[in-house]
């Protein structure tokens, strides 16, 4: 899993948060998967006029398929955690489908 951080500094305790929240994905995907999972997370410009708008991503290859999950909220932690619920719904399904042909 790789972590980026677009204008925005990744601290320990965030990296950490990110990693305790994406976590929950790990029972559902292999390893070599799981290794190439992207997550980016940042401000999506340095100049609002009000407060900060944070952004989540993240991209993750499957065998057949490309799941992608973004979500922009003012709460960085608010955005991680409904990216994270958004590409858990997405897998869920891949594998619901992937079931269903067998």
């Amino acid at each position: 899993m790789q972590i980026y951080g677009h204008n925005l500094e990744l601290t320990p305790e965030l990296v950490e948060h990110i990693q305790g929240e994406i976590e929950s994905l790990k029972k559902f995907i292999d390893q070599k998967t799981w290794d190439e999972a992207k997550i980016e997370v940042g401000l999506t410009s340095r100049h609002h006029r009000k407060g900060e708008i944070y952004r989540a991503e993240i991209n993750l290859p499957l065998p057949g398929k490309f799941l992608r999950a973004e979500e922009v909220s003012e709460n960085l932690h608010t955005a991680i955690n409904i990216v994270r619920e958004e590409i858990e719904r997405q897998v869920k399904k891949y594998l619901g489908k992937k079931e269903d042909r067998r």
